[in-house]
């Protein structure tokens, strides 16, 4: 096969060595179920080959997937790989080294096209894989032979032992002429591939194509929704099977939903209830029917008790290691940014399914996406299953109407939304019994937690800020919040997820809720749990009275925080400031329907596939809607029963002039104005006014409360009465003029907005303090003060960080001076000897000038290049705070100076490589081929022995070997040589023309005795293209002709298979030419046929 190879790659290949005694001798990305490591696990490993006679040990040496950044890996420990042996590295993200056991601290990409690298303890690259291409799976690429030059598949991996049996490759993909995904009517598609010698074969529907199945001999009829599956099996043994193309034509099915569709052999028997993990495709439809990803994974069963159903869930797992995609590249989910996915959840509603959910026909297959994503409206502090409604087909079968479902519990999920990743991360998790997701010590320090909270006095403001450094209060209260209002009845004892992310540059470092399965919510499928009431009338507080289901402290923990005074106005607000806006009738409904709305086109086909009738999913759906009606009229009353409030009362809140800014009502934000709802009295409120652009907060204004201070943006008052609240902003504004001097030195930040382009003029509210700092933009300029007319400065003008309470115009101008500095000249006095490190920065060109900063002390370090000494510095104008020998040194500037470091080149000598005349052969050099001519090799090594072999053009031969000062083995005209160095010389391979000739024989004798029998011509250096001959007998009867230098006359006349000719004499004309020259030769002569 062809491997292709970015030029940057070719040109990095190029500058190393020809040999190095390690190599990377075996990788493998694609390791699903092949080779464990010392842990059990099935992780991506390289392996290090020693082509020499001496171990090496590793210890110093890097690793890395990155040829930009070689040493991402150090191995820290000794471990040796010992000669002509092996030592097996697995890239699995641990970071550690253990004995024999090296893992790295990444993990290899394959379909991301990531490297295998191996440098020195110098961070030089000594060798490294490109994974081009990817295996497919528990393949391997290798060295065709232990440190070869060649590489190939290897169908049977074999780390830490010899690579035997591989091959050269995959064949290529086929390739469909028509997309998948939807179209209106029948289709015909056609199968290629850019490979000759295959045979392209192909199965339906999850039948997989094997060497077996049918041949595509032309044109493929799509009629009605199928599964494709293509793959090409090549002629050549060498050559492995390609991966499978697998296409989902969907005919006419005119869906507006998004469609997955999920293919292979054993999918269906999942499907149908046995609990396996099959491997299939995956494809990935947007509701325009076209195909948005596919990619290759396992699948597992979703659910517990909807298992049970005839219409299950699914989870499914993209794996690399299977050698087609790492992740499905799609933003899937409407109310997320996340590009892609890994593993994603794809469930028929769970308990809510319709028609299944018991009893028999009562879900309306929408209730826990509507929880979720209600959640995710509101903005609630927790994560939740982001969800997108969905139609599958499984093996080109509908199977119905699902949601694909984002996973939270999972490590890719609280990487990229909070920088948590693998190691980082405590997840617990309570379905009956409680476990750790990934880290085994993290219940005890819950447990911890809990036990400080229900056993110390959480009135102590010590102790209450304690528990808000490590677990999010708001998480919690915004948890128990929404289960309360949606009266979910299968949590805490089930379906609860709580986590912490502990990488102290991420975020979300305290405990926080998930949202898991709220089917069972708004009085349907079961009561698990055990609360009080599952009706409308249900009292908000209910889940404070039933103990500690689940054994996991949730509830003894709320009660606990309970008795602290900001704790409980902080909880019971936060379900008065939910039910005016996320839990509002208004807001639940139309949210409600419009979920419905996007399921009513599709239910006509699922209650065909599964069963029931539109009618009853429509009443269930009408059920839970009335649910909502009716909480939202219970709710005021509840909130009486169980909290010390009163009311509500009706509140106004309005911002004048309108658009002028917002207001923060606890954590209700009102941007529209007038905002009118009911609030619960005795709740103390937490109010703040922003202004929006150029405006600024004027006052406060109320009808019935007083407020402390009503010029004072934030107030905090109790409420308990009606009322109508208005903030006031006000936009007075001045002119004022930027500009710093000299022009160009520095900016003015003002305002919090940077200016760089001076003079400028801003507009600037009055009367309030805007920050201004002077910026240094050039190091060499220094502010110096500031200069203006009609205002002061607060704290002075020699300040560079400032306020102004603009009252008027001004203009404003920032001074900067000029730095006290010098110039410093360095250079080597050899560029091939090493660079040099100057205060943090590589220097490899020279000379270089350098402006810096008077009275301050700068490094310089000299780093050798192999085969360098250092013959110390050379200083001008300054003062070495160490001796000119040192490699590493410092100084004090204190005026203008060079430097210059001297590089000692070892003893060596040049050997150069040619051919001539060029083009005419090619020398192998230590079994690799020169890449150009003349090429020079620089060798540092007394008396080293070279393998040469010439390799000569098609009709050219080798003459001689020449040299000056080296002696060929066994001598100059030997095609294979081996020469013993010592001294510079210039070794050409000479190569000759082949001598150009022909031979015709006199006589031929075809009487089938297996000698003699075919009369051909012979020659060497002959242009096939202009060859031609023709025998023709007594009577000038053409009887044989050919243009073909192989074929023969065996003593047929032309044309006539049964004919032989006559014994006798017989007349050629040859027509001849020279691959040297264009010029054509003709003859004529006899020929003796005898039998």
């Amino acid at each position: 096969m062809n491997i292709r190879l970015p030029l940057f790659f070719l040109c990095f290949m190029a500058s190393m060595h020809l040999s190095s005694q390690l190599v990377i001798n075996e990788v493998c990305a694609a390791n699903y179920t092949d080779h464990t490591d010392n842990f059990g696990e099935y992780e991506d490993w390289f392996e290090i080959y020693n082509t020499g006679a001496a171990d090496v040990d590793l210890l110093g040496y890097y690793l890395s997937d990155d040829i930009l950044e070689p040493t991402k890996f150090e191995v820290t420990s000794s471990v040796t790989v010992p000669a002509g042996g092996y030592r097996v590295v697995f890239a699995s993200n641990r970071n550690t080294v253990s004995g024999t056991n090296i893992h790295t601290s990444f993990k290899i990409n394959q379909k991301n096209q990531e490297y295998a690298v191996l440098a020195d303890p110098a961070g030089t690259i000594i060798d490294v894989f490109w994974m081009e291409n990817p295996n497919q799976t528990n393949h391997s690429w290798g060295r065709l032979t232990d440190g070869g030059a060649t590489w190939g598949v290897f169908t049977n991996p074999s780390p830490g032992a010899a690579n035997a049996g591989g091959f050269n490759g995959y064949a290529a993909t086929p390739t469909i002429d028509i997309a998948s995904g939807a179209h209106g009517g029948p289709i015909s598609i056609t199968v290629s591939s850019p490979d000759a010698g295959v045979t392209l074969r192909y199965g339906t529907n999850g039948n997989e194509p094997t060497g077996a199945s049918p041949e595509v001999m032309g044109p493929i009829d799509v009629n009605a929704t199928e599964v494709i599956h293509v793959r090409a099996f090549s002629d050549d043994p060498m050559i492995l099977p390609s991966f499978i193309e697998t296409n989902t034509y969907l005919i006419a099915e005119g869906h507006v939903l998004p469609v997955i569709s999920i293919s292979g052999p054993q999918i269906e028997t999942l499907m149908n209830g046995t609990q396996i993990e099959p491997i299939g495709h995956f494809e990935f439809f947007g509701a325009d029917g076209q195909l948005k990803d596919e990619a290759r994974g396992d699948f597992n069963e979703h659910g517990n008790d909807s298992w049970a159903y005839d219409q299950r869930g699914i989870d499914y797992i993209t794996r690399d290691q299977m050698g087609y995609n790492d992740e499905i590249h799609h933003p899937i989910f409407r109310t997320k940014d996340r590009p892609s996915y890994q593993r994603l959840i794809i469930k028929a509603a769970a308990n809510d399914n319709y028609p299944f959910s018991p009893p028999a026909g009562a879900g309306a297959h929408v209730i826990d996406a509507y929880i979720h994503s209600l959640s995710q409206i509101g903005d609630l502090r927790m994560d939740e299953r982001s969800h997108e409604p969905c139609v599958m087909y499984v093996n080109g079968q509908y199977w119905g109407l699902y949601e694909v479902r984002e996973k939270v519990d999972d490590l890719d999920f609280t990487d990229y939304y909070y920088d948590q990743g693998e190691g980082e991360v405590d997840f617990i998790k309570t379905w009956g019994g409680t476990w750790n997701e990934y880290d085994s010590g993290t219940c005890y320090e819950w447990d911890d937690l809990v036990d400080f909270i229900t056993t110390q006095d959480m009135t102590d403001p010590a102790n209450y800020d304690y528990v808000k450094s490590v677990y999010n209060t708001g998480s919690l209260i915004d948890y128990f919040v929404l289960n309360s209002y949606v009266v979910t009845s299968d949590w805490l004892n089930w379906n609860t997820g709580w986590w912490r992310g502990k990488d102290p540059d991420g975020d979300k470092k305290k405990w926080r809720y998930i949202l898991w399965d709220n089917d069972a919510s708004f009085g349907e499928y079961i009561n698990f749990t055990g609360i009080p009431d599952t009706s409308p009338d249900a009292d908000p507080c209910n889940p404070e009275q039933i103990g500690d289901p689940g054994g996991q402290g949730h509830v003894p923990v709320l009660n606990a925080l309970l008795g602290n005074e900001e704790f409980y106005n902080d909880y019971v607000s936060r379900f008065a400031d939910l039910s005016q806006t996320l839990f509002s009738c208004d807001v639940m409904l139309s949210h409600w329907d419009s979920l419905i709305t996007m399921l009513e086109p599709e239910m006509p086909r699922q209650v065909n596939r599964w069963g029931g009738t539109v009618a009853e999913w429509q009443s269930n759906a009408d059920a839970v809607r009335s649910f909502i009606v009716d909480r939202c009229a219970a709710f005021n009353d509840g909130m009486l029963d169980c909290y010390d409030v009163e009311g509500p009362y009706p509140l106004m809140i309005q911002i004048m002039p309108p658009g002028a800014g917002y207001v923060e009502f606890n954590s209700i934000d009102v941007t529209d104005s007038p905002w009118e709802g009911e609030y619960f009295g005795n709740l103390d409120v937490e109010m703040e006014a922003n202004p929006y652009g150029i405006n600024v907060f004027s006052h406060w204004e109320t009808n019935n409360h007083v407020l402390s201070d009503y010029l004072v943006d934030t107030a905090f008052f109790t409420f308990n009465q009606p009322d109508t609240i208005t903030a006031w902003f006000v936009n007075e504004t001045s002119d004022i003029v930027l500009d710093v001097e000299p022009a160009g030195t520095g900016s003015i930040k003002f305002n919090n907005t940077l200016y760089s382009t001076l003079p400028t003029t801003v507009t600037a509210p009055e009367s309030v303090p805007l920050p201004m700092i002077a910026v240094e933009e050039d190091m060499f300029w220094g502010f110096d003060h500031w200069e203006l007319e009609n205002h002061t400065l607060d704290p002075g003008l020699l300040e560079d960080t400032v306020s102004i309470e603009v009252d008027t115009t001004d203009y404003i101008t920032a001074v900067f001076v000029e730095k006290e500095n010098y110039i410093i000249e360095i250079t080597v006095d050899n560029p091939e000897g090493g660079y040099i490190i100057f205060n943090g920065q590589i220097y490899t060109d020279f000379p270089v000038t350098i402006q810096l900063l008077a009275n301050e002390t700068y490094d310089i370090e000299a780093i050798l290049n192999e085969h360098f000494s250092f013959g110390g510095w050379t200083v001008d104008g300054l003062t070495f705070d160490g001796t000119l020998e040192d490699l590493t040194n410092s100084f004090f500037l204190d005026g203008t100076g060079s430097i210059v470091a001297h590089f000692i080149e070892d003893e060596n000598y040049e050997i150069t490589y040619d051919v001539h005349p060029i083009g005419t052969g090619e020398i192998i050099l230590d079994g690799q081929v020169i890449p150009y001519y003349p090429f020079t090799e620089k060798y540092y090594e007394p008396d080293l022995e070279r393998l040469l072999e010439a390799r000569p053009s098609e009709y050219f031969d080798l003459d001689e070997w020449t040299m000056n000062h080296n002696i060929p083995t066994p001598d100059e005209d030997s095609d294979q040589i081996t020469v013993q160095l010592t001294a510079n010389d210039t070794i050409t391979a000479h190569f000759v023309r082949e001598f150009y000739g022909y031979y015709l024989p006199n006589a031929f004798t075809p009487n089938g005795d297996g000698f003699n029998d075919i009369y051909y011509v012979q020659g060497h250096a002959i242009d096939v293209q202009f060859y031609s001959f023709e025998i023709y007998d007594r009577q000038g009867q053409l009887v044989f002709e050919t243009k073909d230098i192989e074929q023969g006359w065996n003593g047929q006349s032309t044309g006539d298979s049964e004919y032989y000719a006559q014994d006798g004499v017989y007349v050629y004309r040859l027509t001849v030419q020279s691959v040297f020259d264009n010029k054509q030769e003709e003859v004529f002569g006899e020929i003796l046929l005898t039998r």
